[in-house]
Parts: structure tokens; sequence; C-alpha cells
């Protein structure tokens, strides 16, 4: 028994936020399919994603800086996902994210006790402490033009598959992304241009970013001359419904 107490402490208080982030899964599980969300169902149906956004908002500064940095980056990238949705049902029926007034400008997420924004939590807590440029590929806006948000939570015990996953699934979205290298041209998604400093900062230039997630073909077509001509594609701000 002695034995039991004395081991036991630290992995009862490690567990005190729940890192396989169930509520959240049976969510998405449930209102998620090929990236489209069943907002009407969700809206009728809250209780358990406002019950995972209340876990989330019960983690305490300190709890979170003891954790390991995947157990935080995937709080994190969840949370914003988490919230985004909510935002959408309590203005839902919209065919935009954009038809709410500054959504990410409102002070709608609960961090450590303090309200701040969706922009915030992007830019001033995740992209400013983890230089991680896959992000971009999992933080989801709620449009179609943005990375397709998946039907699980991102989990800090296998995050890395997840984010490599996404970004290559990105990438080869012919929808958002496409490669005429025998003229040498792509087509990119404007997030390459609006966060492209977070892309050269891990990468030295987007292309090079891009090239590990392209096929062995292309890839090797793909240099950083000056000679590839970069274009951006459309940026689809309707909404990813299911019943669009």
């Amino acid at each position: 028994m002695l034995i039991s107490f004395f081991l036991f402490p630290k992995i009862t208080q490690g567990n005190e936020f729940d890192h396989f982030h169930k509520n959240l899964n049976l969510v998405l599980k449930t209102y998620v399919r090929n990236g489209n969300i069943n907002y009407s169902d969700l809206k009728s149906h809250p209780y358990t994603l406002n019950q995972y956004i209340k876990e989330t908002f019960s983690v305490s500064k300190n709890n979170f800086e003891n954790w390991t940095r995947d157990q935080q980056l995937a709080y994190l990238i969840n949370l914003y996902n988490a919230i985004t949705l909510k935002l959408i049902i309590d203005n839902y029926p919209l065919k935009s994210i954009k038809d709410i007034d500054s959504p990410w400008d409102m002070k709608i997420v609960n961090l450590f006790g303090e309200s701040i924004t969706l922009d915030q939590l992007e830019n001033e807590i995740i992209r400013k402490n983890y230089n991680e440029p896959r992000i971009h590929f999992v933080l989801v806006c709620a449009a179609k033009g943005c990375p397709i948000l998946i039907n699980e939570a991102y989990l800090p015990v296998k995050l890395n598959i997840q984010l490599e996953e996404q970004t290559k699934g990105f990438l080869l979205d012919k929808n958002k992304n496409s490669y005429d290298l025998e003229n040498g041209e792509i087509t990119i998604s404007p997030i390459f241009d609006w966060y492209k400093d977070d892309f050269k900062e891990s990468s030295n230039s987007v292309i090079e970013f891009i090239k590990p997630y392209l096929s062995e073909e292309l890839s090797s077509k793909t240099h950083p001359g000056e000679n590839l001509v970069i274009n951006y594609s459309f940026y689809d701000w309707s909404l990813n419904d299911q019943a669009k």
C-alpha cells in the first residue's frame, strides 16, 4: 500500500485533464463527415461540445506549463477548433463565418482564466510559442477554403503523425493547390502568402516547405529558383456545412 501511495500521486495529477479529448472526439465523430460539419444537428445537441469547452477552461496555467509540448499543442489546437464550432452554432444559420461581426476579435476563449480572442490564441499563443508551421493545416476557420476538420481530436500521443497527414492532405488537395511544373508555375492556397514568414522560418522558403509533401516526381521538378512562378488560389469563405 505504501508503494502504491508514493507511485500514483503524479499520475493522478496528470490525469486531471483528459489528454485523449474524449468529449471533443465524440463531437467530431458524430457531426463531421468528409471535412464538413452538421451544424444544424450540433446546434440542437450542444451539450457534449459545451462540456468539452468547460473542461478546457478549467485548465490552470501552472498545470499547462507542466505538460509536454505535444500535450500543450494538442490542447491549444483542439481548443481553437472547439471554440470555432461553438461560435458557428451560436450564430447558425449563416452562410459564412464572415457573416459574424469580427469573429476572430471576440473575447470568447477562456485561457487560464483570461478572456482572449481566437486571433490571440492563434497568433500570440500558438504561432509565437511553438514554431510549428503545420498548425496552419489543422486550425480550422469553418470555411471551405481552410483545411478540413477531421473527425477526431488531435492527440499528444500521435500529434506529429496527424500534423504530417493533414499537411500532406492539404497540399495534395487539387481544389486548393495545383502544380504545373512543365510551365514552371504553381498555384497554392493564400495561406502560404498570409503566413509565409512561418514557412520561411522553418524551411527557408515556401517552396522548400512544400517539396517534402509532394510526389517524388513533382518534388524533383520543384525548385526555389527565380523562374518558378507562384500564384495564389481562390479562398472559399463559404461555410463548411453539410447542408450546403
